[in-house]
């Protein structure tokens, strides 16, 4: 029974977890797209950062 709610508990902390990852990912996306436009990516980070995450 404790296992039981211990799992229960596990999964509901990590949907939180993806919510609020979630949740940051997209605020910081459209913060940085705010302040620095649409190729904030492109035109902020050095190419080599850039042309390794575009692989």
């Amino acid at each position: 029974m404790m296992k039981d709610e211990d799992k229960r508990f596990n999964e509901e902390s990590f949907k939180f977890i993806r919510d609020i990852e979630t949740f940051m990912k997209e605020d910081f996306k459209c913060r940085l797209e705010n302040s620095y436009g649409e190729q904030w990516f492109r035109t902020g980070v050095p190419k080599a950062v850039y042309d390794r995450h575009m692989l």
